[in-house]
């Protein structure tokens, strides 16, 4: 039985891969400093100091790369070796956000790939795993689009 899932049309994915590299990842490190700013703060990010971070959204033809510096994700250039690497489609990675779908799930049926350090991936999905979304920082608007976001890509796939 194949399991139908939500991908992103080409017709939306090729603009979003015309946007330079550079744009996605300061993106992705203003959201991650603004939505992390707790766990920033108390140092538990701290393992990920000076490790690249990519990111590949493959359904999106999205490539992003964000480094823990000085307390901070900031962008970071593409010859950098990675840390770790995740790759999957953009309904995986809204699974994994919303915690609608368990993380081991996700990379257990090879939806989310993880490469790279393996235990510096294991200590980043352990940490995700225990992180209460309720301590996160995100802003109203966003917390209330996550809530119903998955529910809302299910129904699209009717």
């Amino acid at each position: 039985m194949t399991i139908k899932r939500f991908t992103i049309p080409k017709p939306v994915s090729l603009p979003l891969a015309l946007v330079p590299q550079a744009l996605h990842s300061q993106m992705l490190a203003l959201a991650l400093n603004r939505v992390f700013a707790p766990l920033l703060c108390s140092g538990e990010l701290d393992f990920l100091t000076g490790q690249p971070v990519y990111l590949r959204v493959r359904d999106a033809r999205i490539s992003v790369c964000v480094v823990l510096e000085r307390g901070r994700f900031v962008v970071s250039g593409q010859a950098r070796k990675p840390g770790v690497s995740i790759s999957g489609d953009f309904y995986d990675f809204l699974m994994l956000a919303t915690r609608s779908e368990d993380s081991d799930t996700l990379f257990f049926q090879r939806r989310l790939s993880l490469e790279g350090s393996t235990e510096l991936g294991l200590q980043l999905k352990n940490l995700l795993d225990g992180i209460e979304m309720d301590t996160l920082a995100f802003p109203a608007p966003v917390r209330l689009a996550l809530k119903h976001a998955s529910g809302v890509a299910d129904r699209w796939l009717g």
